[in-house]
């Protein structure tokens, strides 16, 4: 079985968002909608291109032919450290992985997330480590 590994370390402007609905509903009368909530636009927007610039993105080039994703997840935070929920912190993360990589998430086979207590003065900041499993 070939594995091979990329990685990236992205510190982060923003804060790396921990909410249940990461979609807000809008309404107007009686029309309703969905859209996603500002402060994790702002981090998808700022990840996003911050790993285009990283080994990550070369994964685009062989999207189509990876069979299985390994994923760690490491957030960096120091601000509300206990309230801060990882899961809520996950899924924004995975998707935007998904975009740079076009490898869609339901070929991850394994993702393991954790937070990591930060200094004070730190900025908050995703590790990513990605291995391909064919």
């Amino acid at each position: 079985m070939e594995r091979r590994e990329f990685s990236a370390t992205i510190e982060l402007n923003c804060k790396i968002p921990s909410e249940n609905y990461i979609y807000k509903q809008g309404t107007v009368g009686r029309k309703k909608w969905y859209y996603l909530s500002p402060s994790v636009k702002a981090y998808k927007d700022e990840l996003k291109r911050k790993l285009e610039l990283t080994e990550l993105a070369q994964l685009r080039e062989i999207a189509g032919t990876v069979n299985w994703l390994e994923i760690y997840l490491g957030y960096v935070i120091h601000d509300h450290f206990s309230n801060r929920d990882v899961t809520n912190m996950t899924k924004a993360t995975e998707d935007t992985i998904s975009e740079v990589t076009g490898i869609d998430d339901s070929k991850h086979i394994k993702v393991v997330s954790e937070k990591i207590l930060g200094g004070l003065r730190c900025r908050e900041t995703v590790i990513v480590a990605i291995a391909l499993v064919n």
